[in-house]
């Protein structure tokens, strides 16, 4: 299992097998312990998406409902800033796919929305994220204030001015990463194991960081 999960975590051709795998185990605790551990091993050298990570985390955590779904509807916000400030046309759309993953992933982890995360969600949808709007940044900082609010968090000037100066290479690396996840939970799901809520808990956590 760990060879399976050290050589193919990144190969979407293997997905299948990932699944039919989690399904079949008995006990897949350590089979997910090592999975966390090899996708936080995908960004650990990266400082800029470890940064996006620990901005998402710590917004997440001030929020009112602090947990996984949080963290990436921040992760969300900030790669959403990233996009509005960024004029590379090559780079903003890797960074737009590596949002709208950041997105998918915090509905599939909210299956029971209260009322003010479920109007971030709505607020958080791709469609009103057009980074070609001018003034672009303007914008951006606006319905981002406004997503924030709503789960009780005020985002301050140096939170939607900060740059990130992410390349296509680490943009990359975060699509991989959250790709990661994504099929992370897609095994846990049909997987039995003694604390589902807590895997859940430790996605999306800065390497090195405790749920």
């Amino acid at each position: 299992m760990r060879r399976l999960i050290q050589s193919h975590l990144t190969d979407d051709r293997w997905r299948e097998v990932f699944l039919l795998t989690a399904s079949l185990l008995d006990d897949a605790n350590a089979f997910f312990e090592w999975f966390l551990n090899a996708v936080g091993g995908l960004i650990e050298k990266d400082r800029s998406s470890v940064a996006l990570l620990h901005w998402a985390n710590e917004k997440a955590a001030a929020s009112k409902q602090p947990g996984t779904s949080s963290r990436a509807v921040f992760l969300f916000i900030a790669l959403d800033l990233v996009l509005a400030s960024n004029p590379d046309l090559d780079l903003s759309s890797t960074i737009g796919h590596v949002r709208d993953l950041a997105l998918s992933l915090a509905r599939d982890l909210a299956l029971d929305l209260d009322r003010d995360l479920a109007h971030a969600f709505a607020l958080a949808h791709p469609s009103d994220s057009d980074a070609t709007l001018d003034p672009a940044r303007a914008r951006a900082r606006s319905r981002n204030l406004t997503r924030a609010s709503k789960l009780g968090v005020e985002l301050k000037a140096d939170d939607y001015e900060r740059e990130w100066n992410l390349t296509t290479v680490q943009a990359e690396c975060l699509t991989r990463y959250l790709m990661a996840n994504q099929l992370l939970v897609e095994c846990l799901r049909l997987a039995a194991v003694s604390n589902r809520a807590g895997i859940e808990a430790r996605l999306l956590l800065p390497p090195g960081t405790q749920a």
